[in-house]
């Protein structure tokens, strides 16, 4: 395992991300992005990977496609979907006739934005990410705000996730539910690193690509609560809260340091710091197989690892160990296993040491176990800890 925490460092003030570090998007009327609405009530929803052939696009996905379209004039650039390992959702309506189910979301919609290429021709390449919304279980209470809830990698682990929105709604919470992560941000890539040459030229592609994936789940955030807020004006005057999940927790820093202002209390659970050495070391590695990284000359020496990795967070801007101290002033509960091999756990000490070393709950236990018997042990003292800490004005 590396020596990564000889990389951190702790500050004693927040630091802003670079305007000019944020990818740019395919804007629409000054947005990054539109949202489409789906129409429900919906009785469940899967989460697929796209085949080595690239998608096949269906109806819902034409729609998605047209909603950019339709801003485009008279001559619209074509459309890419997704490419190999990438996420889509599918929904599955209720039955004609059914109402809303106990503790179904409200809303469902999608975010869909897209980045201008010239591949020969102008093209669009888009991307989507999924949003279902919840009201408090008892309308007659007053919310005490609202919460988003970032998943693990593909909306897992879905249980877990399903229970915290409940647990959240039946203590006066709006939920505001990422179901996965955005589109492209699984999409296969290799970065294959040569030990005895110059690290950086690598670094810098690893930094642009991990960059964009989580700076689209920040972009995609912030376009959904502002859609849930315009739909209800009242939503926007509530205490606004986020908890992560494994990837949903690696994803939230960067998330939270698009707009840190607006956030009132932040829950990570088994998350950690430095997307690049998560994905080279995790053992979740082969199952995710999004971003594989490869040696020229097979494993390479202790010192080439450690020299990658600085290379690599020198810069990268939009990386959770550099976003997190832009959003340290936000009050932030982490709960770490410290045998996680998923996150490995000196990268979830890497990621506590970078914001500050916030509030910390830690058992010996690995990543399953943290979700599995941990959490729903403790999830009620989660809920008085949000509650006490985002429970009034931001």
């Amino acid at each position: 395992m590396l020596c990564l925490l000889a990389f951190a460092s702790v500050f004693c003030r927040a630091q802003q991300v670079d305007p000019a570090a944020w990818p740019a998007r395919f804007t629409v009327c000054g947005e990054r992005g539109v949202i489409r609405e789906l129409e429900g009530p919906f009785a469940e929803w899967a989460v697929l990977r796209v085949a080595s052939s690239g998608l096949r696009p269906t109806r819902q996905d034409l729609a998605d496609a047209n909603t950019l379209l339709q801003h485009c004039g008279d001559e619209p650039p074509a459309i890419r979907f997704e490419n190999e390992g990438g996420m889509i959702v599918r929904f599955r309506p209720q039955p004609d006739g059914a109402g809303l189910a106990e503790g179904a979301p409200v809303s469902a919609f999608v975010f869909v934005s897209a980045c201008m290429a010239d591949d020969p021709e102008p093209t669009l390449d888009l991307q989507r990410t999924w949003f279902a919304f919840y009201e408090p279980a008892n309308p007659g209470d007053a919310p005490r705000g609202v919460v988003l809830i970032a998943p693990g990698m593909f909306g897992t682990p879905e249980n877990v996730v399903e229970a915290m929105v409940q647990v959240l709604r039946h203590a006066g919470w709006h939920v505001l539910r990422m179901l996965t992560q955005p589109s492209r941000f699984t999409e296969s890539v290799v970065f294959t690193i040569d030990p005895d040459s110059d690290p950086e030229p690598v670094a810098r592609e690893a930094a642009r690509v991990l960059g964009d994936r989580a700076a689209e789940c920040a972009f995609a955030v912030q376009a959904a609560f502002a859609y849930v807020e315009r739909n209800n004006p009242q939503l926007a005057e509530l205490p606004r809260a986020a908890l992560g999940m494994s990837g949903g927790a690696m994803a939230m820093p960067t998330i939270l340091a698009l707009e840190p202002e607006r956030y009132s209390a932040c829950v990570l659970i088994a998350g950690g710091a430095d997307f690049w050495a998560i994905a080279a070391l995790s053992n979740y590695a082969d199952w995710i197989d999004a971003v594989r990284v490869e040696w020229t000359g097979g494993p390479p020496p202790r010192s080439a690892i450690d020299r990658f990795a600085e290379a690599y967070r020198a810069v990268a801007p939009l990386d959770n160990v550099n976003t997190a101290a832009a959003v340290r002033s936000i009050p932030t509960l982490m709960i770490h296993g410290t045998r996680d091999r998923a996150v490995p756990a000196d990268l979830g000490d890497l990621l506590w040491e970078r914001l500050g070393r916030p509030e910390r709950w830690s058992a010996p236990i690995g990543h399953e176990m943290l979700f599995f018997m941990y959490l729903p042990r403790r999830s009620t003292d989660l809920i008085e800890w949000l509650s006490r800490t985002a429970g009034g004005r931001p």
